[in-house]
């Protein structure tokens, strides 16, 4: 009987740390969508402004 006590509640330790595991592997998760999505964020306000205004430089010199 002791070992089975000692058995069950490695297991429910087991439990536990998996779980930990998969709460800290979305929350990795839902953090690198967040930085994902600031980095399109910049991209579209920013980066591709400024690469429309020098290709309508570019445009303007050319002529």
């Amino acid at each position: 009987a002791s070992y089975e006590v000692k058995l069950k509640d490695e297991l429910e330790k087991l439990e536990k740390l998996a779980k930990l595991d998969e709460e800290k592997s979305t929350h990795k998760i839902m953090n690198n969508h967040a930085i994902m999505r600031r980095f399109v964020n910049t991209c579209i306000t920013y980066i591709f402004l400024v690469a429309r205004l020098i290709l309508e430089d570019n445009k303007n010199v050319s002529r």
